[in-house]
């Protein structure tokens, strides 16, 4: 009898072997798995919630997942579920289930106030969590336990803003590609929206205007400097510069290494700076989706030297370039530098676009405070190119719009151009040029904050003395009719005294008349006579009493809280007169 070969227990037993316990194990483990994708029943305990053991993808259990779909797939198109006609109400139903999915700018534009603030909430603590989802990498849930250094923070934050204004812009209609200097359409987008080229002519045959300040500048620029003299800037000077410009391959080799040459030393390095997207600007076209202007080199003012009220508010998208606002504002001095592969369209396209928001920020702050604009025609900003050993220099001014209401023009006329490899003199005369036009324009943004800042003090000062003329406006009433109270109280008592010493002098006189008839009568008919003149007069005067205090209650409110102590002390005088006289008469 043949004996079975014993097994290693240790050993793996084969499937082709074991089919049947095989099959089964791999059904455990599909169910495993089928129960690890659904939400976790709560009546379980934790431990099996938590932690799922890792199901490994054999040949087996495939086999026995695809044999399990197929079977299930079988048995539904056997016994098909009922389904409801699809009628218009039906239709209905199922889209008032269903709505449609909304992008997410939609649905935060027009939710409740209470859903934002909640979804806001929710982000700041992380959103959701993912990490019950099988496949998702924890790596990128967490945060990363060692953060970016400063220097590569600020380097992802201008690779992103270089991005922003260079590569796609998203609206809600879709994904397009915005238009910068690079882009041949660019050109004819510039003068749609009247910002022309150096040489441009309308087609009419009208030239591009110069400014009125065209020949001052020229001579401005002219001028000779100590520092670029021949004693400081010799032919051997002038051989080392060109053979950097020559060996340079790249554009950043140019801004960094041929450039500073030319430009030497700026006075305040805080005036000065460059590759900064101007991203706070208002755009030249809003509906064209252009690229921000992202001027190799610039110079501005500093923030500080403007009043905070004007680049803060007023002006803030007209003079403050960037929102980093500790950066140069009010631009107005711009230089586009090529390399050796860099191509001419684009450094003209890139100085006419980088001019036209020093025009406009220099404009902008010419007009502040007053009601409309006004156009001197006169130049304020300058534009430079340098490319293969060329230095051009341009100028850039608005002209008054033909139409009312209508967009002002922008015109780039060349000044000067020089060969920087030619020889020492022609390097001289155009470094001369450019640092003279550095300087010229550092006068004109001065002048210009000068006169907004002095604008805005005379507004400040006026509201105030507005608010002071109000103030005591407010308090001017008050004084008056205390006045008008304190004479109507005179006049009251002037009023009181004169009636009582008109009754005193009236009963006097009686008194008189009473004497000298008395003196003619007999005694028994003198009594009975100076009886009744007594009564008559007590009548008398119970009349004037009483005439007196209708008149008090007849009189308005106003008037009674001033005239009652008035006639009450007449009341007293008069009561006392009379009291006196009574008495006058019975000693007679």
């Amino acid at each position: 009898m043949q004996t079975p070969a014993p097994s290693n227990s240790r050993k793996r037993r084969r499937s082709d072997q074991y089919p049947r316990e095989a099959e089964e194990e791999a059904f455990q483990i599909a169910s495993k798995k089928h129960k690890a994708i659904h939400t976790p029943d709560p009546s379980q305990p934790a431990t099996q919630q938590d932690d799922p053991s890792p199901i490994l993808l054999k040949r087996d259990t495939l086999r026995v997942l695809r044999r399990q779909y197929t079977q299930a797939a079988r048995e539904s198109r056997a016994n098909p579920r009922p389904r409801r006609p699809a009628t218009r109400l039906a239709n209905a139903e199922w889209q008032r289930r269903h709505p449609p999915l909304k992008p997410a700018r939609t649905y935060l534009k027009h939710c409740r106030h209470e859903q934002y603030r909640a979804l806001q909430s929710f982000a700041r603590h992380g959103g959701p969590d993912l990490r019950e989802l099988r496949g998702c990498q924890r790596a990128a849930l967490c945060v990363s336990k060692n953060p970016m250094a400063p220097s590569q923070a600020s380097y992802t934050s201008r690779s992103r803003d270089r991005r922003l204004s260079r590569t796609k812009s998203t609206t809600e209609g879709g994904t397009s590609r915005s238009k910068s200097t690079y882009n041949r359409a660019f050109q004819q987008v510039l003068i749609d929206y009247n910002v022309y080229p150096p040489h441009y002519k309308h087609s009419d045959g009208r030239a591009a205007p110069k400014p009125e300040n065209w020949d001052d500048i020229n001579k401005r620029l002219a001028q000779s400097r100590a520092s670029l003299s021949p004693s400081k800037f010799s032919r051997k000077e002038h051989e080392d510069f060109v053979d950097k410009d020559a060996s340079v391959a790249k554009e950043s080799q140019v801004k960094k290494q041929v450039i500073p040459i030319i430009e030497g030393t700026i006075k305040d390095a805080r005036n000065a700076s460059g590759e900064i997207p101007f991203t706070n600007l208002d755009p030249l076209a809003a509906d064209e989706h252009l690229a921000s202007s992202v001027p190799d080199f610039y110079c501005g003012a500093r923030a500080e030297d403007l009043e905070r009220q004007i680049r803060v508010n007023d002006l803030l998208h007209k003079v403050v370039p960037s929102t980093q606002h500790d950066l140069p504002i009010l631009p107005n001095h711009f230089l586009a530098a090529k390399g050796p592969d860099g191509t001419a369209a684009v450094a003209v396209r890139q100085a006419t676009y980088d001019a036209y928001f020093g025009a406009r920020g220099m404009q902008d702050i010419h007009d502040y405070g007053r009601a409309e604009p006004q156009f001197d025609n006169k130049a304020y900003t300058f534009s430079h190119i340098y490319s293969d050993g060329q230095l051009q220099l341009f100028t850039s001014h608005p002209v008054k719009p033909s139409t009312a209401g209508g967009r002002p023009s922008y015109y780039m006329n060349l000044l000067r151009s020089f060969s920087m490899r030619d020889s020492p003199v022609t390097w001289r005369e155009g470094a001369t040029h450019y640092r003279n036009s550095l300087d010229l324009a550092e006068e004109f943004r001065n002048e210009s904050i000068r006169g907004a800042n002095e604008v805005f003090a005379n507004r400040a000062r006026l509201e105030l003395d507005q608010l002071t003329v109000e103030s005591q406006g407010q308090t001017a009433p008050s004084d008056s009719g205390e006045e008008f109270e304190t004479a109507a109280e005179e006049e009251q008592e002037e009023g009181k005294g004169a009636e009582v010493a008109e009754v005193a002098e009236e009963e006097e006189e009686d008194d008189d008349d009473d004497e000298e008839v008395r003196s003619s009568l007999p005694v028994s008919a003198k009594r009975s006579r100076s009886r009744r003149q007594t009564d008559s007069r007590r009548k008398r005067r119970n009349r004037e009493d009483s005439e007196d205090s209708e008149g008090i209650g007849s009189t308005p409110l106003s008037s009674q809280s001033v005239i009652p102590q008035a006639s009450s002390s007449a009341g007293k005088k008069r009561k006392g007169k009379g009291k006196v006289l009574s008495d006058k008469k019975l000693v007679r």
